[in-house]
């Protein structure tokens, strides 16, 4: 396939693996005896390949692997510009500097994997003072009009990129690991569309500015600021793409049972002042009567209030929602022995300068302690797999709550209350003392929570449950890791 395309061809492409040495029939006149010198072995050919254009090519007693040390030298002159070979062969233990390009087609996704190819292309070139080397990673993606799940193989293309370092696609010259160094913002959104499976969406769109928006060798050399100064530190960054309003926030039914309690009240606490100004002529009775009432509803509405400003306060700036989830985390951890040091920390949510709608959870801490925060906010905030402990939010629990406050709660659990559920991270969920103070935490700082705990066969079904509730955030959340 490769040796039929006819830019290709130019590059005098040769294929070598354990088995095989393979070139192009037309290139025989000048790579044999090349392959002859380099080897000290005579040559011996046999047509393959569809239509017999390659030719499988044998030096002597030697295997084609051994050869490799000949075709390397090729590269290295120019000669050849093209190496078809297997991880096996081309991998660890491959040294050739002039090698300057990667197209990696391996199922290969660990991180030691990934490294060693691209240190294939990564490595100086005596020969070239200011070599750039340029990676692709080529990933099936099925179009949206086909109902199969590629998620598999998606998910190979972060896994490759979660431990290699480049500059952010978007530019601006950030050097960032993980996807964000291969796919644009833009990109990224669409590539989220094909998973979901949106209608429209399409592979083009991912593949256009990929293919034509690449910055020259010389351009990315500039980018990375070979020489600058720099601090030689990591920070890690969780990324939340939301609705628009917080996934935690209280449900609309426990917000407007909360509107009418207190409405409710206000407008008897009215027609009561009313009533007494109507029917008592006595100055000092009217003013105890009005003070009554009025310290009445105070007392009565003041819990209805504060209920409600929460859910108002989440649903208009999600960012302090998403604040106030850090903290409670935080707090927790803070609060167990041995894990972040109380007082050293400091959490920041910002809006995602990359990303519109996105915000960015943040933790001023030593690289262990923001992984861990971003790590724990990754489990708390994403799909709900096999946690010890579930933290049902969004519910309309009357624990601990005023007779009036219990009551309106009462109401919205049987009129049509929101639930969703959150997996209390796996470092939080150890012992049960910590997620029980995980849970008051989440109660004081962002709103009514309950703890469940899933010990029994019975609650099999809150499981299932609480997978098939959503929180409402646009994608998963994904951690951003910059170097500068």
């Amino acid at each position: 396939r490769v040796i039929a395309d006819a830019d290709l061809v130019a590059l005098r492409p040769v294929l070598v693996t354990g088995q095989h040495l393979r070139i192009n029939h037309a290139d025989a006149e000048v790579l044999l005896p090349l392959l002859e010198r380099e080897t000290g072995q005579v040559a011996t050919t046999t047509r393959a390949g569809d239509g017999g254009l390659a030719l499988d090519v044998a030096l002597g007693d030697r295997s084609p692997a051994s050869a490799l040390g000949a075709v390397s030298a090729l590269l290295t002159s120019g000669t050849i510009r093209l190496v078809v070979g297997t991880r096996g062969l081309l991998g660890e233990g491959w040294d050739c500097p002039a090698a300057n390009t990667l197209i990696d087609l391996t199922a290969a996704a660990t991180s030691s994997a990934t490294q060693q190819l691209r240190g294939r292309t990564l490595r100086l070139d005596p020969g070239w003072a200011e070599k750039v080397a340029h990676n692709w990673t080529v990933t099936c993606v099925i179009g949206a009009e086909v109902a199969i799940d590629e998620t598999p193989d998606l998910n190979r293309l972060e896994r490759k990129h979660s431990r290699t370092w480049g500059l952010h696609a978007d530019g601006g010259g950030e050097i960032v690991r993980g996807i964000d160094h291969v796919l644009r913002s833009t990109q990224q959104v669409d590539l989220q569309e094909l998973r979901d499976k949106v209608p429209g969406s399409s592979v083009n769109a991912v593949n256009s500015p990929l293919l034509f928006g690449l910055p020259d060798r010389a351009s990315t050399r500039r980018e990375w600021r070979i020489g600058d100064r720099y601090e030689g530190t990591e920070r890690q960054h969780l990324r939340l793409v939301g609705d628009g309003a917080s996934p935690f926030r209280t449900g609309p039914t426990l917000e407007l049972a909360l509107t009418g309690s207190t409405a409710a009240l206000g407008t008897a606490g009215g027609l009561g002042l009313a009533w007494l100004a109507a029917g008592v002529a006595d100055p000092l009775t009217l003013a105890v009567g009005g003070g009554a009432v009025l310290a009445a509803v105070g007392l009565l509405g003041a819990p209805l209030v504060r209920a409600l400003l929460g859910p108002l306060r989440q649903r208009l700036f999600p960012r302090t929602a998403y604040l106030r989830a850090a903290l409670a985390v935080l707090g927790t951890l803070q609060g167990m022995e041995a894990v972040i040091e109380g007082g050293t920390a400091d959490v920041t949510v910002t809006a995602d300068p990359d990303r519109p709608g996105a915000w960015l959870v943040s933790l001023d801490a030593p690289a262990a302690e923001q992984a861990l925060l971003t790590g724990c906010l990754r489990e708390l905030f994403g799909p709900v797999r096999t946690p010890r402990f579930l933290l049902q939010v969004n519910s309309s629990s009357p624990r601990g709550h005023s007779p009036v406050l219990a009551a309106a709660f009462g109401l919205a659990d049987r009129v049509a209350a929101q639930t969703c559920y959150l997996s209390v991270p796996t470092v939080i969920g150890r012992r049960r003392e910590d997620a029980k103070d995980f849970a008051r935490r989440w109660s004081r700082l962002v709103g009514p929570c309950e703890l469940q705990e899933l010990n029994t066969p019975e609650q099999l079904g809150l499981l299932a449950a609480a997978r098939s509730s959503t929180v409402s955030l646009a994608e998963p959340p994904r951690v951003i890791e910059q170097w500068s």
